[in-house]
């Protein structure tokens, strides 16, 4: 081998391990937390529960906490309607530290239906977010869609709220209704409460809508 030579291999033999040091800490500070954001269905009725599946991969080489830290809650949703409107959250899922140690994987089931309006007709796109405190840092899931439409009644009574409760004087309309899926067909069971807010103002509706083949599910968090 040439002296050139023999120097050129020396020096690249001097230089591989900072090289793969250097691309192992590239790669690991990229791939700190992976998040993946599933739904079961793409098509949902208006006011039924839309349950996003948020599974959070730990690859950060040891054990994780994901914690609230500075006003940042440590997971959420960006949720976009028609035109690309944002859709601003309606309340808090609540938001418990979660620990999760090295290389595991968590699922959670989050119901979006009372967190962010998303019952009008139409599509939705949505993109799920987990902040790492220690790293001051979001990780993102693939956008997701889904679509909200209406099922078709065959059966539907409307009654009055008897005298002495709480609720006396709304009328509350009682719904059977039922949906074509692609592979299947579901029931579906709604209540519409009309309530009254005086003897003579107009009166505000509240939906719960929910099917009756799978198990009702109430407001989800992590």
């Amino acid at each position: 081998m040439q002296p050139r030579a023999f120097a050129v291999v020396y020096l690249f033999m001097k230089l591989r391990r900072p090289l793969v040091c250097l691309c192992f800490v590239t790669s690991s500070a990229v791939a700190q937390i992976q998040v993946e954001l599933k739904f079961p269905r793409l098509q949902y009725i208006a006011y039924e529960p839309v349950v996003a599946n948020l599974v959070i991969t730990n690859l950060a080489g040891r054990d994780v906490d994901l914690r609230d830290a500075g006003g940042q809650s440590w997971f959420g949703f960006e949720v976009t309607g028609s035109e690309d409107r944002s859709i601003a959250p309606i309340s808090n899922p609540g938001t418990e530290p979660l620990s999760i140690g090295v290389g595991k994987r968590v699922t959670r089931k989050i119901n979006l239906t009372p967190l962010f309006g998303v019952h009008d007709f139409g599509t939705y796109r949505v993109r799920a977010h987990i902040y790492f405190a220690d790293l001051n840092k979001f990780f993102y899931s693939q956008t997701k869609v889904f679509e909200v439409t209406d099922a078709r009644p065959i059966w539907q009574k409307t009654v009055g709220v008897p005298e002495g409760g709480g609720a006396s004087g709304n009328v509350r309309t009682y719904s059977l209704m039922t949906n074509r899926f692609p592979d299947h067909t579901s029931l579906y069971v709604r209540v519409e409460d009309n309530r009254r807010r005086n003897s003579t103002g107009p009166t505000s509706s509240m939906f719960f809508t929910a099917p009756l083949r799978e198990p009702g599910l109430t407001r989800g968090s992590v």
